[in-house]
């Protein structure tokens, strides 16, 4: 994965132009732009991290398939003696059919998952945190 660093990265193993690839949120209310913006870089880098890992093919969750395992970063937004910024990666879940952060945002392996959380966590801090 040493070769998506950045959402530029992504935007070219997938041939997207970063300049061009996100919709515009202007009309969206001020407290939501970061987030909205996140999460649609957080889509194009888990999209590029999951085709590579793939052998460059895209790669599809396969939820009808249990025996496939879906992998996601788990984040601690409490504000703790051992969590004082309030955002923090806890775990990296596993399901197989069942997710809570949708189909978009899961990755094909751990490795993956705890990668893209540290790699991007102001793009997960931007999606979860309401500032």
């Amino acid at each position: 994965m040493k070769q998506i660093k950045t959402f530029e990265d992504a935007c070219k193993v997938k041939g997207y132009n970063p300049e061009t690839v996100l919709p515009d949120f202007s009309v969206f209310p001020e407290q939501h732009k970061k987030a909205l913006t996140a999460t649609s870089k957080l889509i194009i880098v888990n999209e590029a991290m999951n085709y590579v890992d793939n052998g460059n093919k895209d790669w599809t969750p396969d939820w009808t398939n249990c025996e496939e395992d879906k992998y996601y970063p788990w984040f601690d937004l409490e504000k703790a003696e051992n969590n004082p910024s309030g955002f923090r990666l806890h775990a990296v879940r596993c399901d197989d059919a069942y997710s809570s952060v949708g189909s978009r945002l899961v990755y094909r392996t751990r490795k993956l998952a705890e990668y893209a959380a540290k790699q991007f966590e102001s793009l997960y801090r931007d999606l979860m945190v309401l500032e």
